[in-house]
């Protein structure tokens, strides 16, 4: 009974701590890049998606942008990017389906 105790004011002492740098303007809003590289030819990287100028591949998202996002799980409208979901659906604006935030 005292670890279940322990455990939910642990909890909501840690759910009071994130509301506050919340309101407090503490939120990320740095704008991250992506990487793409080429499957074939991993030396190719780019910021912007496009072909392989060696092989003319398309390129793909980096192995650490793709580590980033699935532990990230972060959607967000290609359209309206300020609207962000830490589950896949639709934008509430216009209705578009969410893609993982790269």
């Amino acid at each position: 009974m005292k670890k279940m105790i322990i455990f939910a004011a642990a909890f909501f002492m840690s759910l009071t701590v994130i509301h506050a740098q919340e309101k407090a303007g503490k939120r990320d809003t740095t704008t991250h890049i992506s990487l793409y590289t080429c499957p074939k030819h991993p030396g190719v990287t780019t910021d912007k998606l496009g072909k392989c100028p060696i092989c003319g591949m398309d390129l793909n998202l980096s192995q650490k942008e793709l580590l980033k996002s699935q532990v990230t799980k972060a959607y967000t409208c290609p359209i309206h990017v300020d609207i962000v979901s830490d589950k896949p659906g639709k934008c509430p604006k216009c209705g578009m389906a969410f893609t993982i935030n790269k």
